[in-house]
C-alpha cells in the first residue's frame, strides 16, 4: 500500500470513528480537523459551514488558526477562498494564496503564518454544505493525489454532517410528538383553560428554541 493510500485510509477510519460517537456536531468537526492534521502531517486545518440561507460560510472548527475566530469568521458566498470554493463547488490548491485575487486577509484569523493551502467543498450531491482547508507552514505545491485526498475527506465530512442533521431532526420530531401527547393528556384531565394555555405556550417556546428561531 502506497503512503498516500495509507494516509487516506487512516484519516477516513478516524472520521468514521468520530462520526459514530455520541458527541455533538461541533465537537465532531473539531476532532475531525485534528485527525486531518495528524493524518496529512500538515500544520493546520479548518472547516467552514454554509448557513441556512446559503449566503454565508462561517468558520466552525479550526486547528492552527486563532480559536477566537471560530464562530465569528465569515465570508459571503463567492468572497474569500472559502466563499469562492463554496460557490464554485470545486477544490483549490494554492502554493502562494496571498497573491491570489480571491484571497481576503483577516488579521484576527491567524492565517498569516501559513504559506500554502488546499481547500475542498463539502458536498451533498450538488449542494455545498461547507469547505475544508488543509494548511501548511512551509511552501506546499499539492499534487493531484493530495488534492484528491482532501476532496475524499470532504466527502466523508459531508456524511458526518448529514448524519448529525438527521439525528437532530429525529430528536426535534420526537420532542414535537411528546408535546402533542402532553397537551392531549392535559385536554383529557383538566378543564382549566388558563393552565392549558400556559402548557401550550411553554411547549411552543421550547419548540421554537429547538428550531433555532
Amino acid at each position: 500500500m502506497e503512503a498516500l493510500e495509507k494516509t487516506e485510509l487512516n484519516i477516513l477510519s478516524e472520521i468514521s470513528r468520530i462520526s459514530n460517537s455520541t458527541i455533538d456536531l461541533t465537537e465532531k468537526l473539531r476532532r475531525i480537523v485534528e485527525a486531518v492534521v495528524r493524518g496529512t502531517g500538515k500544520d493546520g486545518a479548518s472547516v467552514f459551514l454554509l448557513d441556512r440561507s446559503g449566503k454565508t460560510v462561517t468558520l466552525v472548527a479550526a486547528l492552527g488558526l486563532n480559536q477566537e475566530s471560530v464562530g465569528k469568521l465569515s465570508f459571503p458566498l463567492g468572497m474569500g477562498i472559502a466563499g469562492w470554493v463554496a460557490e464554485q463547488k470545486v477544490p483549490l490548491a494554492l502554493e502562494e494564496p496571498y497573491s491570489d485575487p480571491r484571497f481576503q486577509y483577516v488579521p484576527e484569523s491567524g492565517i498569516e503564518k501559513f504559506k500554502s493551502l488546499v481547500a475542498a467543498p463539502i458536498m451533498d450531491e450538488d449542494r455545498c454544505l461547507g469547505v475544508i482547508f488543509v494548511l501548511s507552514l512551509s511552501a506546499w505545491q499539492a499534487t493531484s493525489s493530495e488534492l484528491t485526498l482532501v476532496t475524499t475527506t470532504a466527502n466523508q465530512i459531508s456524511a458526518v454532517i448529514k448524519s448529525a442533521h438527521l439525528i437532530q431532526n429525529i430528536q426535534d420530531r420526537l420532542s414535537e410528538l411528546a408535546t402533542i401527547y402532553e397537551i392531549g393528556m392535559a385536554l383529557t384531565s383538566t378543564l382549566d383553560l388558563e393552565q392549558l394555555l400556559s402548557l401550550i405556550a411553554k411547549n411552543s417556546a421550547q419548540s421554537l428554541r429547538a428550531q433555532g428561531c
